[in-house]
C-alpha cells in the first residue's frame, strides 16, 4: 500500500500553490498598471474637432463638453460630455465622441432640422419632425417654414417637446407626419401654412392654392398629385385643389376661386395626374376618408 504523505509535505504544496496564485495576481496588477500609465502618458488630447454642426460655433460645443486639450483620450466621461451638449443646444439631436489616435477627439454632431413654426404670443417657435421645439423667433421673415395652425403651445421652451392641450393631443401626430412628408418631397419652401385643427381634414396653403389633403394616409401619393395638378393649371388660376380622394379616384379636383374663371361649366375640374414615380397605394374602401 502507498504510504500516506506526511502533513508537512501537504503544507508545502499548499504554500507553493498560494505563492503561484499571488505571483499571477501581482503580474496582472503590474501589467494593468503599466497599461494605465502608458495610456495616461501617451494618449493626451492635443486636438478637438467638431463635425456635423452648422448652427452652433465649434468653440461653443467644445466648451460645453467640458473636455480640454491635455485630458486623457481614454479616461473621458463620455456620457456627461454628450449630455452637456444636448442639454445646452436644442438643435443638437445627438453627439458622439470619436477617438482618433494618437491624440485627436472628434465631436460628431447630428442636428435637428426645423420644419415648421408655431405661433406663440408675439413670435413663433420652430419645431422639428419629432416635435421638439428648437428656438423662438420674433418674425418669420428670416425663415421659410410653414406656419402651423391648429396646435397651440403650453409653457414652451427650446429643447423640449411640444406639449399640446388634451383637446389637441390627437392633432400632433398628423401634423408631424405632414411636415416630414413635405420635407421628404422637397415641398417645405412652397408651403406657407399647414392646418391640423382637424386631423382627418388637413389643409395647407400651397402658393396661390388652398389644398385639401384629408388624412395623412398616402401622403406621398397625394403630394405627387398636388405637384402635377398645380403644373397643369394656368398661371393665373387660383382656388382649391382637393387631393383627399386621390388614392381612391386616381385624380384630383380643382375648385376655382370666385374671381377666377371656372375651367369647366360646373366650376369644378377633375385633373388627372401626369406621370409620377410615386407608387399607387393599395385599393382602399371608397367610404373612408383619404
Amino acid at each position: 500500500m502507498p504510504q500516506r504523505q506526511r502533513p508537512s509535505e501537504k503544507k508545502r504544496k499548499r504554500r507553493r500553490k498560494r505563492g503561484s496564485l499571488a505571483y499571477a495576481l501581482l503580474c496582472v496588477v503590474l501589467i494593468a498598471g503599466a497599461v494605465g500609465l502608458a495610456l495616461n502618458l501617451f494618449f493626451k488630447i492635443n486636438r478637438i474637432e467638431v463635425t456635423g454642426s452648422t448652427v452652433y460655433p465649434d468653440a461653443a460645443l467644445i466648451e460645453a463638453s467640458a473636455i480640454h486639450t491635455g485630458d486623457n483620450l481614454f479616461f473621458l466621461n463620455k456620457t456627461q460630455a454628450e449630455g452637456n451638449i444636448t442639454a445646452d443646444f436644442p438643435y443638437v439631436a445627438q453627439v458622439r465622441l470619436v477617438r482618433k489616435l494618437p491624440g485627436t477627439l472628434v465631436l460628431a454632431v447630428t442636428e435637428r432640422e426645423a420644419l415648421g413654426m408655431i405661433p406663440y404670443q408675439d413670435g413663433y417657435f420652430l419645431l422639428d419632425g419629432a416635435g421638439t421645439l428648437l428656438e423662438r423667433v420674433s418674425t418669420p421673415a428670416a425663415v421659410s417654414f410653414p406656419v402651423v395652425r391648429g396646435v397651440s403651445l403650453l409653457e414652451p421652451a427650446p429643447g423640449q417637446p411640444v406639449t399640446p392641450s388634451e383637446t389637441e393631443a390627437d392633432r400632433l401626430p398628423s401634423l408631424l407626419t405632414l411636415l416630414t412628408g413635405l420635407r421628404r418631397n422637397d415641398m417645405l419652401a412652397l408651403v406657407s401654412e399647414v392646418d391640423a385643427a382637424r386631423p382627418h381634414e388637413l389643409t395647407l396653403k400651397y402658393g396661390r392654392f388652398t389644398v385639401l389633403l384629408g388624412t395623412s394616409a398616402d401622403l406621398d401619393f397625394k403630394l405627387a398629385f398636388l405637384l402635377s395638378a398645380s403644373q397643369e393649371l394656368a398661371d393665373s388660376a387660383q382656388g382649391t385643389i382637393d387631393v383627399s380622394r386621390a388614392a381612391a379616384q386616381n385624380s384630383v379636383s380643382f375648385i376655382p376661386a370666385r374671381e377666377s374663371a371656372p375651367p369647366v361649366p360646373g366650376g369644378t375640374a377633375a385633373i388627372p395626374p401626369a406621370e409620377t414615380n410615386s407608387p399607387a397605394p393599395e385599393d382602399e374602401d371608397e367610404t373612408e376618408d383619404g
